[in-house]
């Protein structure tokens, strides 16, 4: 026989130390007492619903259900949303964006675009940064430009850094006749020298093919 301590009442009593299993309660009235004091009534904050639960988890449980619980994660991501850095440009959550992606993403330089504007972007207009730093998303930064207009604009941007002379990207001025008034055409020769280059290149290949068949 052992001597314990009432875990609800506080009173010793004697008990059996049945195979290692020791007790906790002097009696069923204390067991069930003990019980009722370990849960407590909280209100659901999706649903609003009374539920009881572990006393110990008044502080941490806030949801009645696993769909509660869901709705609520999901409001504390939408609550606590950072934007995040794709293909180069700031992306924010809002699924109900009508320019938001496939993820519910909306791009933050059109949302300030058309904050600017005071009116919704069309389909074929898009933001387009000034100082070419997509990541610089400043209303003074921000203009409106169409996507064809945006093309061409990228891409003569994209030809005049890839240049290293006025003629061509490669070549000063024309390898065969020196020339930078005619446009350069290709391999370094202006469009006049490369027609000819051509043709003596294709006169040369077939005196060849026909000099190795009379063999």
């Amino acid at each position: 026989m052992i001597i314990k301590k009432c875990v609800f009442c506080k009173k010793e009593f004697t008990s059996e130390n049945w195979e290692g299993h020791e007790a906790k309660y002097c009696s069923q009235e204390c067991y069930f007492n003990y019980k009722k004091t370990r849960f407590i009534k909280v209100t659901c904050v999706i649903c609003k619903k009374e539920f009881e639960t572990f006393a110990y988890r008044k502080d941490t449980v806030k949801c009645c259900s696993r769909s509660c619980l869901g709705r609520h994660a999901g409001n504390i991501k939408l609550g606590n949303v950072k934007p995040r850095i794709s293909s180069h440009y700031w992306f924010i959550k809002k699924p109900d964006y009508h320019r938001a992606n496939k993820q519910g993403y909306a791009k933050i330089a059109d949302l300030i675009l058309e904050e600017k504007l005071g009116r919704k972007l069309e389909k074929n207009e898009l933001a387009h940064h000034i100082d070419e730093n997509k990541l610089n998303d400043s209303p003074e930064n921000l203009e409106v430009m169409t996507n064809h207009d945006h093309c061409i604009h990228t891409s003569t941007e994209f030809w005049k850094k890839q240049r290293l002379f006025d003629w061509s990207c490669k070549y000063e001025k024309c390898i065969d006749c020196g020339t930078t008034t005619i446009r350069h055409w290709a391999n370094g020769r202006c469009k006049k020298c490369h027609g000819k280059f051509y043709k003596l290149k294709k006169k040369y290949e077939n005196n060849r093919h026909n000099a190795l068949a009379s063999l």
